[in-house]
Order: structure tokens, then sequence, then C-alpha cells
């Protein structure tokens, strides 16, 4: 039992009151020989995104139906228990309310977004695969994500929309990505030239040909940092529109991330800064010393 689900087991079975308190690399990229996916960047359930609006300001903590949305997203269970309690409703909103806010800290903002891609025809001497036209990425800017590309379907008492918390996002991104080659050795290149084979070695020659695809799969690593607004989409389903930096990119052979091919680490800016500020400051430090030796 996790520390937020014993909280509400007090407060429902305890009579208390507790009250919450009042290819072209990006600019600053830098290419990786060597991928780890566990990493912090997640992926962007419903549950997941639901915690992150929170942490980028989006809702209001004293808004009763936000906190009520919440808990019918995250705690389904305790929601269809205990809704029609008015008593012990108040109270399970509370404790849920002041664990969002001692909780915002620890709140992940960071999201893996997962798409496939086709690669073209592998130069041997560069090295590198070429992306399909149709899979290729030209300073984008914009990344439209759809939930139902992952599969989710949100059956705990409502379908469709929810209150405040959409299911959708655009997300507009500090910098602009392009990929039009996915730079791979040749040893690595051969191997996944030959698995991307199998699937079609049932077939006859001339259906290989017309079938025959490279499929891949690009993880881009996103922080989300800021909430602009909501938008409803062609579809009319509604899109939270945020701001994200682009932390990184990885290309995979497959979807369950396990065969990679390529990766990219984006340096941040505001780090960079950090560092040059630290420089200065032990460098200004270290003159310092140099003139206070010389006066004696």
């Amino acid at each position: 039992m996790n520390r937020f689900l014993l909280l509400l087991f007090i407060v429902i079975f305890i009579p208390v009151s507790v009250r919450a308190e009042d290819s072209k690399l990006p600019v600053g990229a830098v290419e990786n020989t060597k991928m780890d996916v566990k990493d912090e960047y997640i992926e962007p359930s419903f549950q997941n995104m639901s915690k992150m609006y929170w942490a980028i300001g989006k809702l209001d903590i004293k808004d009763d139906d936000a906190i009520d949305n919440y808990l019918l997203i995250n705690e389904c269970d305790l929601y269809l228990q205990y809704y029609n309690n008015d008593f012990a409703w108040q109270n399970i909103r509370e404790v849920t309310r002041d664990h969002i806010l001692k909780s915002m800290g620890q709140i992940s903002t960071k999201f893996e977004l997962l798409a496939p891609i086709i690669l073209g025809r592998y130069d041997v001497e560069n090295e590198e695969f070429g992306v399909e036209r149709d899979s290729q990425l030209m300073a984008v800017r914009n990344i439209d994500f759809n939930s139902d590309d992952y599969g989710y379907n949100f059956t705990c008492t409502e379908a469709g929309e929810i209150k405040d918390y959409p299911l959708n996002l655009i997300v507009i991104l500090n910098r602009p990505l392009t990929l039009e080659k996915v730079p791979v050795k040749k040893e690595l290149a051969e191997l996944y030239l030959n698995e991307t084979q199998i699937p079609y070695d049932s077939l006859s020659k001339q259906e290989r040909i017309s079938k025959y695809k490279r499929t891949a799969y690009i993880r881009l690593k996103i922080r989300i940092t800021q909430y602009k607004g909501t938008t409803v989409g062609p579809s009319g389903s509604l899109k939270a529109v945020v701001f994200g930096n682009l932390e990184g990119y990885e290309v995979y052979a497959d979807s369950a991330k396990l065969k990679p091919l390529y990766s990219v680490h984006i340096k941040n800016k505001s780090s960079r800064r950090h560092l040059d500020r630290e420089r200065k400051d032990e460098d200004s430090e270290g003159q310092e010393e140099k003139e206070d030796a010389s006066q004696e």
C-alpha cells in the first residue's frame, strides 16, 4: 500500500479532519554511441499526463472538480466506492489536495513519445540510412500527440473527455527537429537489414519487392515546461497545448526499444549557462588569488 492510499485509509476509517495548506543535429546536440532506455522519461499514459497537468500549473488546487477527476483517473476503485458518501468524500478530497501539493516537486514532466518511421536504403560509404520522405522530420516545431495512437481506453465511469484533463497534447518544442538520415555502423546495419526481411520470407519475390519496408521507431525525449491553453482538434477532441524542451531522441529497430540503432543527446542551454557562470566564477577567484599573491 503506497503512502497516498495509506493516508486515504486513515481518513476513511478514522474520523479525522485534514486540511490542505493555504540528418541535422539540433544546436547543442551530442551524438551518443551507447543507449540505456531505462531513464527518467516516462510513457504518456493518461494517469501520468493527469499528474503532469498539476506540475505545469494547468489546474487550480482549490477546484473540487479537478480533484474529483484526478481521483476518477488515478484511483478508480476508491472513486466508485466513496464518491456518493459525502462525508467520506470530503475528507478524501482534502487528503488528495494535500498529497498533490506536497508531491508537486516529484511529479515527472519528462515524457517519451514513440513513433514509427520508414528507413530508406543504406549508404555504405557514409554509414547511414536515409529516411523515407513521408517519415522525414523537417524543422518540426509542433508535435501532435494523440493518446489513441497508444491504444488508451479509459473506462472507469466516463466515456470520452474528462473535464480539465485532455487525453491529447500539442507540444511546442523549444527547438526545431530535423531527421533525414540515421547514422548506423555497418555491422549493426547488416543485422537490421537481415531482420527486416524475415517477415517477408513467405512471400513471392515480386511481393517482397512491392511490400518490403524497413520500419524503425523514433523515441523523442521531451520535458514539458509550461501550459499554454486548450484547443479543439479536427475530430472534436480536446488538446492541451504545452511548451516542451526536446532533450534528445533515439532510433530503435523495434517498438519494444530493445534494439537501439542511434541516439542523440541535446544539451540544455540553461545548464550550459550555469556551467559557464561557474567557470567565470572560478576564473575570477583564480585571478583574485593571483593578485593577492602578487601583493604579498
